[in-house]
């Protein structure tokens, strides 16, 4: 049996990307995504490209991660991929972030991102060969913030809750390694 593979905000860029190349690899793939009107018209598109399966994660709201896995182990008993992609862009640099932006930022960037494979450890344990690969960018790097980084940090409006929350992911992999 091929390795099975859990995607998150799998519906579109990156994500959809990735689990379109996974299902060419002869790999099952969960296509995760939070809204699930979304997730399944990508999961139909994709379906003649291998074994794919729609289920809804929301790394905002915790309650929606048990149910995928506890499927995904019903079904396959075991995650061999987990591939920590779902994040967003949120406004605001470090003098104007409005505190509600910057705990929604938190929340779907970095805390649900590191909660789901804490959840998943029982699953990904039952695999010969587990990976988790978490999704991140170069604005979690400090040298973003120095100069030279990207046009957000020329123009003087860094995003500080996006850059925040992806140094926070490259310090959660690095301790998940």
């Amino acid at each position: 049996m091929g390795e099975v593979v859990l995607v998150t905000g799998a519906n579109t860029g990156i994500g959809f990307e990735a689990v379109r190349a996974l299902l060419q690899k002869g790999l099952t793939v969960y296509l995760a995504a939070r809204d699930t009107a979304k997730g399944e018209a990508a999961t139909a598109e994709l379906a003649s490209e291998g074994e794919v399966r729609f289920v809804r994660i929301d790394t905002t709201d915790e309650s929606t991660f048990q149910p995928a896995l506890d499927r995904i182990e019903a079904e396959q008993d075991r995650l061999d991929v987990l591939v920590n992609n779902a994040g967003a862009a949120f406004p605001g640099n470090v003098l104007d972030i409005e505190g509600d932006v910057l705990r929604l930022c938190l929340e779907t960037n970095l805390h649900g991102p590191v909660r789901l494979p804490q959840l998943a450890l029982p699953l990904l344990r039952k695999s010969a060969n587990a990976r988790i690969v978490m999704v991140s960018s170069g604005a979690g790097r400090f040298a973003f913030f120095e100069g030279g980084g990207g046009s957000k940090v020329l123009s003087g409006k860094p995003p500080y809750g996006y850059g925040l929350s992806k140094a926070g992911m490259n310090v959660a992999t690095a301790l998940f390694a």
